[in-house]
């Protein structure tokens, strides 16, 4: 009842998103609560990129935390295909001078977090970071760590909010809005529909469903990209 889209999907049988499995995000992410047209860059505050590399279809997310220890993610990179890291490092740059020129001036911080595999040597002289790292970007990364664990810090995000301060109207006082701890521009709409149905885990002909989610090379990078800048970010879950 809470999401109007997966209502027709799962009990009136619609066309949604055709995945064959339980959705990774089922039950935490509701697209009314969590998407929200009102997110802005804030210059003020550190921009967070979280990075997929891949020559096929590398990924980028564009996120800021706000005062109350929310993730927002303002902007994704999903149209690339078949790019090596250089031009990826360019076009996500190009991107962020155009669509937040601040970010990164007057001793303002950008924040970079990827895949710990970039760390490994590649049949070119250098390894994916050390290439990114040439381009004038410098990708920090976790040691390698259970999918899982992350996947937990983003759901947990997800289903916890915080009380803000809301106008006060009238000179009656300031009144508080519940307001989730993870939400999304939805410009994002690869991401969007990644955390709503796409990211699955698999189910098998025996009827039993998977543990581990699909690497299907579509859904699957944007939420790494995601899921590497939340573990960056808060830490894995306890």
């Amino acid at each position: 009842a809470n999401d109007p889209v997966a209502y027709d999907m799962f009990v009136n049988g619609l066309d949604g998103i055709d995945v064959e499995g339980r959705p990774v995000f089922m039950g935490h992410f509701v697209r009314d609560r969590h998407v929200d047209k009102h997110l802005r860059f804030n210059p003020e505050r550190p921009l967070i990129r979280g990075w997929d590399f891949g020559y096929q279809n590398p990924r980028v997310i564009f996120a800021q935390t706000d005062d109350q220890g929310s993730f927002n993610v303002l902007a994704e990179i999903s149209h690339l295909q078949e790019v090596f890291i250089e031009e990826f490092v360019d076009a996500v740059k190009a991107f962020t001078v155009r669509h937040m020129p601040l970010a990164g001036t007057a001793g303002r911080t950008i924040q970079d977090f990827g895949d710990y595999a970039g760390n490994q040597q590649t049949d070119k002289e250098h390894t994916t970071l050390q290439r990114a790292q040439m381009r004038g970007v410098m990708i920090h990364t976790r040691p390698n760590t259970q999918i899982e664990s992350g996947l937990d810090v983003i759901r947990k995000l997800m289903s916890e909010s915080r009380k803000v301060p809301s106008q006060d109207i009238m000179g009656l006082g300031t009144e508080f809005l519940e307001r989730p701890r993870f939400r999304i521009h939805p410009r994002c709409e690869e991401l969007i529909d990644a955390v709503a149905y796409g990211y699955h885990y698999p189910q098998y002909k025996n009827g039993q469903v998977g543990t581990v989610p699909k690497k299907d090379n579509r859904y699957d990078h944007i939420v790494d990209a995601l899921r590497y800048a939340v573990i960056n970010t808060f830490g894995l879950a306890d």
